[in-house]
This record gives structure tokens, C-alpha cells and sequence, in this order.
């Protein structure tokens, strides 16, 4: 396990922080909390009234480091009552990215959380930018397609060798995870085929280390990711079905059969919710 410290920013942020943080590193989280508009080289990726998240660097000389700063309050009443029994969203995240780490589950390395608040919990999570990401969804629904057809099978088997190794990580380590969808995972090396391919899990929000996984929640896990993938122009049907052989328990077939079938209600009821958007889970 990452060993971590007590962590004071001031204004009433308390909460964690790695052992081994430069203190630069420090002081420069404890600026981006002040002043967040400030933070040196920000790079917006979400900015709403509840959440914000992006890009920047804190540090100094060779201790900088490139982080994804997110911060978000707790809002509803189940929310505010989750803030004040369990904390924080960041800090649970926090330490469901530690277990990962200590698992050996592809994450962003943590490096700080702080939190301040009662019933309205305020939160900040901080973790290492992890260089030359690409999302799942950018990949089959675009990139491979771009690619020459003498490489796309090179770079197909590394991607979907990539997205079962991960799978069966956070199966056999007892993680279940209610939104695995394509943009919710990161590939580096998307187009460098087996063993150089690499898939990262970064939205922690859904993910709960339930001891052991059901056979039904694989499938959940699995049909969620079809969902998302629905309309990808780069994933055909012998990909898909590679992957469920290798992933999930039970014959193939029928759990072909049952996928289709279940990604096929599970679609029609976002075209609803959406008002006919599929593309944006």
C-alpha cells in the first residue's frame, strides 16, 4: 500500500497525500485549491456548476509534475448524507485508487485529496496525467478505422487483449464496476499491438471492490461496455466475440445471445431517456 501523510492546504481543506510528494508539489496543489483559475497551464476538460475538471502542472523544476485536478460538491440529499457517513466523492475515489494501485490494476497514481465541509462536502482529487491516453470510444469509433488494413488486425488484438487483461484484473481482484462504457477507459499504445497496448481504468465513481464477482455482474460489466460501443465503425462482430470468450464464464453462445439481447433493451431505453440520443451514456 502507498504510504501517505496528513495534508493541510489551508481554509479548512484537510485530507492526503503521498509520502514521497515533493513539497513544491504541495505547495503547489494548496494554490490550485486557492485559486484554481490560476493554476499554471490549465487545460479544461469539464467545467459545470457542481464539477470541474483539468489539466495542469504543480511543482517546481525537476519535482513538477503533470496532474488531472477534480473537484466537486456534494449536492442532492442522498448526496450531502454520502458526504458526511463516507466523505467526500474525491476521497472515496482516493482510496479506491490506492486499492487499484495496490492490486495492480492500471490507474492514475494518486497523489492528494483534500475535502472541507458538513452537509455540503467540497472535494479535490488530484492524480498523475498519464501521457499519450486515448479513450476506448475515440479508438473503435474512428482512429482504427484510419489505420492501413495490413496493421488494423495488429492493432485490434492488442486493443482487445488490452481491454480483457483489464477485465479480468478487476474480476479476479473483486471489482465490479456500474459504468464501464468506452470513455470511461484509456489505452496508451493504442496501435502497438499485444503486450505494448495498456488499458487504464480513470472513472472511479461506479467502481466498488465487492470481494467477488457474480457471473451476472460480469455480464452487467459487459453489457454496459457493448452499450457504449454500439455504433463503433471500427469494432466488428469476431472482436466482440473474442472478447466474450475470453471474459465471461459459461458458453459463448449463449452469452452472445444474452448480451445482444440485453445491450439491445438496454439501448432503447437511452434513446428514451435522451430523446433519441445513444451516443453519450
Amino acid at each position: 500500500m502507498v504510504a501517505v501523510e496528513r495534508f493541510e492546504v489551508g481554509g479548512g481543506w484537510r485530507g492526503l497525500v503521498g509520502a514521497d510528494v515533493a513539497e513544491s508539489v504541495r505547495a503547489g496543489i494548496a494554490g490550485v485549491v486557492a485559486d484554481p483559475n490560476g493554476a499554471g497551464g490549465r487545460v479544461d476538460f469539464k467545467v459545470s456548476e457542481t464539477v470541474a475538471v483539468f489539466g495542469c502542472r504543480v511543482g517546481d523544476g525537476d519535482d513538477g509534475v503533470d496532474v488531472i485536478c477534480k473537484q466537486s460538491a456534494q449536492t442532492g440529499v442522498r448526496g450531502k448524507l454520502a458526504g458526511v457517513v463516507r466523505g467526500s466523492r474525491e476521497r472515496r475515489n482516493w482510496e479506491r485508487a490506492l486499492r487499484l494501485v495496490g492490486d495492480g490494476i492500471a490507474t492514475a497514481n494518486p497523489v492528494a485529496y483534500v475535502e472541507r465541509g458538513g452537509l455540503a462536502r467540497e472535494g479535490w482529487l488530484i492524480t498523475e496525467r498519464i501521457d499519450g491516453v486515448v479513450d476506448l470510444e475515440r479508438v473503435l469509433g474512428g482512429l482504427v478505422v484510419g489505420v492501413e488494413r495490413g496493421r488494423r488486425r495488429v492493432v485490434m488484438d492488442g486493443v482487445v487483449e488490452a481491454m480483457a487483461t483489464l477485465f479480468e484484473q478487476l474480476v479476479a481482484k473483486g471489482w465490479r464496476h456500474r459504468d464501464l462504457k468506452a470513455s470511461n477507459v484509456l489505452l496508451t499504445g493504442w496501435d502497438a499491438g499485444v503486450d505494448r497496448c495498456k488499458a487504464w481504468v480513470v472513472d472511479l465513481d461506479g467502481l466498488e471492490r465487492a470481494g467477488s464477482v457474480s457471473a451476472r455482474d460480469e455480464r452487467r460489466m459487459v453489457v454496459r461496455l457493448a452499450a457504449s460501443l454500439s455504433g463503433a465503425a471500427g469494432l466488428g462482430r469476431a472482436d466482440r466475440l473474442r472478447f466474450l470468450k475470453q471474459v465471461c464464464r459459461g458458453d459463448w453462445k449463449d452469452v452472445w445471445r444474452e448480451v445482444q439481447g440485453a445491450v439491445a433493451v438496454y439501448n432503447e431505453k437511452a434513446r428514451r431517456r435522451k430523446g433519441g440520443k445513444v451516443d453519450a451514456y
